[in-house]
């Protein structure tokens, strides 16, 4: 037997007018508004793209930085080694250590990564968030682990509804947090 919810409208100079509606209600619902996102992402184009010109701005901010010869040839060079990493990530992934997919229970405060390799990791924590139009960065801290999980999605990676969703997960929902132990 389905629950009835009965909402009242009235107005604001002493009952003008009284409305009543009934609503069906469901019995399969979530304790809160977050429902529960399992996410599976696609490569993207966007990201490549992104951290190459990101390694060309820094290449070209430190040619015309008024640094000695020195300082920039080291500069430059940390830079290139950054680019190598980057593109060695994009090229050929470690199973062990790329991020596939995402469970996100909100209602449980549980966040699952997938990795390529089939396992899936409970995160602890998440230390960082930023969302943007067109990307997302997450810095996570996986079970067992002290060093963070940086995950890097953008919208081309999902679904336009599975995207806000997403957004709307990361902005409001109740995120995973290690109690005062230090065990998740």
């Amino acid at each position: 037997m389905p629950a009835r919810i009965r909402i009242s409208f009235s107005g604001l100079c002493s009952g003008q007018f009284r409305r009543t509606r009934i609503l069906q209600g469901s019995s399969r619902s979530y304790s809160s508004a977050f429902s529960p996102l399992e996410l599976r992402f696609r490569p993207s184009f966007r990201l490549p793209i992104a951290v190459a010109s990101a390694h060309l701005v820094a290449l070209a901010s430190i040619s015309y930085a008024g640094l000695p010869p020195f300082s920039r040839s080291i500069c430059a060079m940390l830079v290139l080694f950054s680019a190598v990493l980057s593109a060695r990530s994009f090229i050929r992934p470690d199973p062990s250590e790329h991020v596939i997919g995402l469970s996100w229970f909100p209602d449980h405060k549980q966040l699952l990564l997938e990795l390529a390799n089939g396992e899936r990791l409970p995160v602890d924590e998440i230390r960082q968030k930023l969302v943007m139009p067109g990307a997302t960065v997450l810095s996570l801290i996986p079970r067992g682990r002290f060093l963070p999980v940086w995950l890097i999605l953008t919208s081309d990676q999902v679904s336009a509804e599975e995207w806000r969703r997403l957004a709307i997960a990361i902005r409001w929902a109740p995120p995973p947090q290690r109690d005062a132990s230090g065990h998740g």
